[in-house]
């Protein structure tokens, strides 16, 4: 007889769907939970029906799977930027209106074969959010790999392109989302430098939205906006073994700026901390130099590369 009373009560329920989606999509609102213009309203208004239907499903029926209905809940909502917490939120509210209703519905009478039956509808509505949640965070994994693979893809073009023409220079610039016409600096790290302190706080960069990273012959290259006038680079990687261009003009001039430091840098004797690109000029003048006149520039030249050699 109990669950003659509470499949009706589940009848009853599934009557007052609509009723359910209006008094969620306006809870929703006053809290604020979704953003209008990330999630559209009839979204809203489709997804809150199909959970009631799929919960009342499983409600009646042990066997009912949750996984299809919630996994592609859990993509959408990602693919739309809705915080997780927030959709989680989301989904309790689901269970607070529900309980709600129902005890309205078995007031007073059925009221004991609700109680009865509150532990299998917390049980269900906790199995449909963990669905929902390994879905979420399967799609945002998955989107930020995409994501990760265009910048790495835009940031190819840069540092090896041929040509950087206006055209392609504008598409990397908008493919890794920055300003072409900006200022920026530029820092190279050693390669195979596996010392515990510079790892953790290249890391600590790299995870900023603001730095730029890419591993350029070898070397990992961080770039960045320039917004202030001093930089802090300079003061927290003094001791790690790297090149460092404190301003260029313009993307192109990024990936100029590490060519340069690179080829300057294997003429030179092998750097223990923070260099600046300054320090390593006199070295390509010498070639260049000597290049055109054999040995002319040589002698000329070899005290000022002893001197930057020295600050190495």
């Amino acid at each position: 007889m109990t669950d003659e009373v509470w499949m009706h009560l589940l009848d009853e329920l599934e009557d007052q769907i609509p009723i359910f989606v209006q008094t969620f999509t306006e809870e929703l609102k006053s809290r604020a939970l979704y953003d209008a213009e990330l999630v559209p309203e009839e979204d809203i208004l489709r997804a809150a029906g199909e959970t009631m239907r799929m919960l009342i499903i499983r409600l009646r029926n042990n066997d009912s799977p949750l996984s299809s209905f919630a996994k592609a809940l859990g993509q959408r909502r990602a693919r739309q930027g809705v915080p997780l917490e927030r959709l989680v939120e989301a989904i309790r509210l689901d269970l607070r209106i529900i309980w709600q209703m129902l005890l309205q519905l078995a007031s007073p009478d059925r009221v004991p074969v609700l109680v009865q039956h509150v532990e299998r509808l917390m049980t269900v509505v906790d199995e449909y959010i963990g669905d929902v949640q390994q879905a979420f965070l399967a799609e945002v994994a998955i989107l930020q790999r995409d994501s990760r693979l265009a910048t790495e893809q835009h940031l190819s073009k840069l540092f090896n392109a041929a040509n950087l023409s206006p055209a392609l220079l504008t598409e990397i610039a908008l493919g890794i989302g920055i300003d072409p016409t900006n200022e920026f600096e530029v820092i190279l790290f050693k390669p195979q430098d596996t010392r515990e302190e510079p790892q953790r706080e290249v890391q600590h960069w790299l995870a900023k939205r603001e730095t730029v990273g890419y591993v350029y012959r070898g070397w990992l290259l961080l770039f960045r906006e320039l917004t202030t006038k001093l930089s802090t680079w300079p003061k927290e990687f003094a001791r790690t073994p790297s090149l460092y261009v404190h301003r260029v003009s313009g993307l192109a001039a990024v990936a100029s700026a590490a060519r340069t430091a690179v080829e300057l840098q294997a003429s030179t004797t092998d750097i223990q901390r923070l260099t600046d690109l300054e320090a390593l000029w006199t070295r390509g003048t010498e070639e260049y130099l000597d290049s055109l006149v054999p040995g002319y520039f040589r002698a000329i030249l070899d005290d000022l590369v002893s001197r930057a050699g020295s600050s190495l």
